[in-house]
């Protein structure tokens, strides 16, 4: 048995409380996830300001990370609490699993297919939030997305023949893409067109709502990839940051469908979106 932990938390990025507690967690737990685990012990981690929020609110965030652990089975075992005037909240989770099933991102096989179980795209629909311009409905489906646990994406494939997994999240689709490239030794081209994005995501990455750090993650793998006449907005799309993004896996080609449509009970927007080929130049292709 290997013991796996892992920590992550980050300030909100949404009004609601409570929503923002549950992705934080959500978050959180996917990094076990990511390995083909299931977490078992939890610990919150909240910075809060007593002086200018209400404890309702905490109670709220606390409530939203709890709702998240409850559904995925581990057990709240304590926490640490401290004063900063910018809240914070996430989780240091802890698995107890099979060495020898874990999963990593590094072994992609040539002729594999890679598949991804949620829609990119939240980045540039927080940032058209903040400036007024996404929709109700849009931001409803992408805070729907992103309460999602990747827990069933795990349960889906469990029997399957995995090779890689890791998900998707600070350094985009294509950044993640890159660590499982690289770690695999081969090379992985993505078709942007099967790319699942949430609403009008490509519209506002044209429109120029991609975050900074897209371009930072651009910049990082600029010189090993290759995606000629892709138009620049399309590979800021590829490259945003994710807030509780999806997992991305390899697998042989003759499992793809059936992973597939286990996939879409619960994540509807699963896809095939790539392949992994023989390492060339470029680790990553996108066409």
């Amino acid at each position: 048995m290997a013991a796996i932990q892992t920590v992550d938390f980050f300030p909100p990025i949404i009004d609601d409380p409570f929503k923002y507690g549950r992705i934080a967690a959500a978050t959180a737990l996917s990094d076990i996830y990511a390995m083909g685990a299931k977490p078992h012990l939890v610990m919150n981690l909240l910075c809060f300001n007593t002086a200018e929020l209400p404890l309702e609110v905490a109670a709220d965030i606390l409530a939203g990370g709890a709702d998240a652990i409850i559904e995925s089975g581990a057990i709240l075992v304590g926490g640490q609490t401290m004063e900063d005037n910018i809240p914070k909240y996430g989780l240091c989770v802890t698995s107890f699993y099979p060495a020898d099933k874990i999963l990593t991102n590094a072994g992609a096989r040539t002729g594999d297919v890679i598949i991804l179980t949620k829609a990119i795209g939240t980045a540039v629909i927080m940032g058209a939030n903040r400036a007024d311009v996404a929709s109700e409905e849009e931001m409803n489906i992408t805070i729907d997305q992103m309460c999602r646990l990747n827990k069933y994406a795990v349960e889906a494939v469990e029997d399957l023949e995995v090779h890689s997994c890791t998900d998707i999240t600070g350094f985009g689709l294509i950044g993640h893409a890159l660590e499982m490239a690289e770690a695999s030794r081969v090379t992985i081209e993505i078709d942007y067109d099967s790319v699942p994005k949430l609403p009008r995501a490509d519209f506002l990455a044209k429109e120029g709502f991609s975050p900074c750090q897209a371009h930072t993650n651009l910049a990082f793998v600029n010189d090993r990839l290759y995606a000629e006449g892709v138009e620049p907005h399309k590979l800021a799309l590829l490259a945003e940051p994710q807030t509780s993004g999806g997992l991305l896996f390899s697998l042989p080609a003759d499992a793809a469908e059936t992973a597939l449509s286990r996939l879409k009970n619960h994540d509807p927007d699963s896809a095939i979106i790539g392949r992994v080929d023989e390492k060339s130049n470029h680790v990553i292709r996108i066409v």
